[in-house]
């Protein structure tokens, strides 16, 4: 834990200045995580409905998920919460080609994470079993959302 001893810094011996910085500290930190957490969407209850790999599109490797174990019911960006402007196709990319980049241009993808979030997925999608994701709206790779987290959840 941080320990900032305001009290023995010069600037700080005033009460309502240090009120003011611990005010403006507090404002900052909920817009910063205000902002980040509206880019992550958490979606659980998937399954994993088509898996594919392409040396051009999709990041390398995707997923398109679907709402019940048959695969019927393929959900959409839309379906799943997404901006549809972002997530504009109807698959969520692993980014196995470590391609992927936040507005700023920092990578932000892993390969070898990347491809075992695609083993998981093919496990998952022959085991029929549901998912947990949190998905980045704000890493579009060629139109699919970035899966940042993958978890597959053993159904009762």
């Amino acid at each position: 834990m941080v320990d900032f001893k305001l009290e023995k810094v010069e600037m700080f011996k005033s009460r309502n200045l240090r009120k003011i910085v611990v005010a403006g500290l507090a404002v900052s930190c909920a817009l910063a995580g205000t902002t980040a957490s509206a880019q992550i969407k958490k979606v659980k209850g998937i399954y994993v409905n088509r898996i594919v790999l392409n040396d051009n599109d999709f990041g390398g490797c995707a997923i398109r998920v679907s709402s019940d174990q048959a695969g019927a019911n393929v959900m959409s960006p839309a379906d799943l919460g997404l901006d549809t402007n972002k997530c504009s196709n109807n698959f969520l990319t692993f980014d196995c080609n470590g391609s992927a980049e936040d507005g700023s241009g920092n990578l932000v993808s892993n390969k070898t994470i990347a491809n075992a979030k695609l083993t998981a997925a093919q496990l998952a999608y022959v085991t029929r079993e549901s998912l947990f994701m949190s998905i980045d709206q704000s890493v579009d790779v060629n139109g699919s959302c970035w899966v940042r987290q993958f978890t597959i959840r053993k159904d009762p």
